[in-house]
């Protein structure tokens, strides 16, 4: 009888677990995924006003001014930069 009450209760207690959990850590993911692209998409606009004059200038010069604010950035916010 014991056993019994035993194996309910610890039954009991993982079943509200998981329904605690189960969705706790779809929240989370979710979260993090929207913080990673605000983050993104952040840099990106960061970047693309930083940089914009001078790929319009479209010279050398203005690709190596380009290419040093990329720099930058880089190692300010570990980032990697890449321009197509």
């Amino acid at each position: 009888m014991k056993l019994r009450f035993l194996g309910v209760v610890v039954g009991v207690i993982a079943l509200v677990l998981v329904a605690h959990d189960v969705p706790l850590a779809s929240y989370i993911s979710r979260t993090e995924r929207d913080r990673l692209i605000t983050t993104l998409e952040r840099d990106a606009y960061v970047l693309s006003g930083k940089v914009n004059s001078f790929i319009a200038k479209n010279d050398v010069l203005a690709r190596a001014e380009a290419s040093t604010v990329l720099d930058e950035f880089a190692t300010t916010n570990d980032a990697t930069a890449v321009i197509t």
